[in-house]
Parts: C-alpha cells; sequence; structure tokens
C-alpha cells in the first residue's frame, strides 16, 4: 500500500513537472528516437546536488526512494560528477519487461533542458538541439 501512495505521489510530481515544460518554453528540445540499445536503462543517471551526496542521511533516503518505489538497484555514487547511479531489474535484452507500468523518470528520458544542454549515451539515437526562441 504504502508503495502505491509513494507512486502516486511520484505520478503527480511528473504531472506537474510536465505541465510546466509545456507552459515554459526548453531552451534545448529533444529529437530522435529511442535505438533499444539499454544502455540508459543499465546506467540510470540521476543528478543529486553536492548536499545530498555529502550528506550521509539525504544520500541514504535517496537511494532508499529510488529502491523502494522504482525498484531499481544502486550500481555507483559519483559526487564529483554529482550523479547517482542505478540499474533496472526489468530490462529483458535490451527491452523493459514493464513498459506499461515503467516510471515517470523512464517516461521522460531524456528530458529537455531549462538551462543546460542535457547529456545523452553515445549510442542513444536522442539529441538535443537549442531553440529558436533561446537564441
Amino acid at each position: 500500500m504504502l508503495r502505491k501512495i509513494l507512486r502516486f505521489i511520484q505520478l503527480l510530481d511528473y504531472l506537474l513537472t510536465r505541465f510546466v515544460y509545456s507552459v515554459f518554453p526548453l531552451r534545448y528540445r529533444r529529437h530522435g528516437h529511442c535505438r533499444k540499445t539499454g544502455v540508459c536503462c543499465h546506467s540510470i543517471g540521476i543528478v543529486a546536488p553536492a548536499w545530498i551526496l555529502e550528506s550521509r542521511a539525504a544520500l541514504r533516503l535517496v537511494i532508499a526512494w529510488y529502491e523502494y518505489v522504482d525498484e531499481f538497484f544502486i550500481k555507483g555514487v559519483y559526487p564529483a560528477e554529482q550523479v547517482l547511479v542505478f540499474g533496472c531489474p526489468y530490462l529483458k535484452e535490451n527491452i523493459c519487461s514493464r513498459y506499461a507500468s515503467r516510471p515517470p523518470l523512464c517516461r521522460s528520458y531524456p528530458q529537455g533542458g531549462f538551462f543546460t544542454k542535457p547529456a545523452t549515451f553515445p549510442t542513444c539515437g536522442f539529441s538535443f538541439k537549442e531553440t529558436q526562441s533561446s537564441r
């Protein structure tokens, strides 16, 4: 029951984020398509501010959230890059075995950016281009 409540909160956050993206123009827009290499699912990068990485309690809480709510597993913590890397147990032969009910993070990957150009993996079929209005 707790997982369902947390997933509902997560869904509300996702919908609010999508609304904000529809109201405020992004500086960078996503182009392309998924090539189904599975690289992004093997190494799910979550940006974490320095204060989270420096606080043992905050770091544990963030990791616990992704492990419990999304069922990801932690692969590494990289303070210099301010990134947590998770893996997904639902990736089978580079295909998501729970595609219809995948987490919001997976639905929106890769996401456009307001300020900086988002990074993707070299084998990713997506790229980002600066929008005309932001030049």
